[in-house]
């Protein structure tokens, strides 16, 4: 009896799982970059969550920080609000739209490419993104920042 309650279990655990599949987020490794003048080094993930949802807008120094992400489609975008947000894409959306309806913040801007998030970020004081861990960072001046519980 034990190893039907054991295997009923099993089943039952495994069906949730395929059943919760397409809302599952792929996994893509990512790092956080920030133009190369911020000072921050490390961030908490409460931290990373609070400034792409609009809560946390300015950077310890008093500057402003300007968050940009990848193209909404994107799955590393995906990702990230499964993983850091806890949010699907339309659960974000419809976040940013109650917000930005009640004047409450200014949405992450959304970059095309990985390219032109290192130029958007590089430019801008305060900048923050995400790329994929196997983009090369080469000579911009963007410094990657890591991420602590």
């Amino acid at each position: 009896m034990r190893v039907n309650a054991l295997s009923i279990l099993l089943a039952v655990i495994i069906l949730l799982q395929v059943a919760n599949a397409e809302d599952a987020a792929p996994v893509v490794a990512a790092k956080i970059i920030a133009n190369a003048e911020i000072s921050v080094e490390r961030l908490k993930v409460a931290d990373l969550a609070a400034i792409y949802l609009g809560r946390k807008s300015s950077w310890a120094s008093g500057d402003l920080i300007v968050p940009a992400l990848p193209a909404e489609g994107d799955s590393l975008t995906q990702a990230f609000l499964h993983e850091a947000l806890r949010k699907s894409t339309s659960q974000y959306r419809a976040y940013w739209k109650r917000r930005l309806f009640s004047g409450g913040g200014v949405l992450p801007r959304t970059m095309r490419s990985s390219a032109d998030m290192l130029d958007y970020v590089a430019r801008t004081p305060g900048a923050i993104g995400i790329v994929a861990e196997s983009v090369e960072l080469g000579e911009s001046a963007v410094r990657v920042i890591s991420i602590t519980d």
